[in-house]
């Protein structure tokens, strides 16, 4: 099996999440996952 490499995983710096958090949209929130990380919440659903 040849390897995988997955390009739609993101890594958004801490810059960018608190540009998230001061203009995001209604329908985002960022809350806090297992393993102490943060992820885009889209109409209160689990990340994709």
């Amino acid at each position: 099996m040849s390897p995988v490499i997955d390009l739609h995983t993101r890594m958004l710096n801490n810059g960018w999440l608190r540009l998230l958090e001061r203009h995001r949209r209604p329908r985002q929130t960022l809350r806090p996952v297992t393993g102490g990380l943060r992820a885009i919440h889209l109409d209160g659903g689990r990340p994709s």
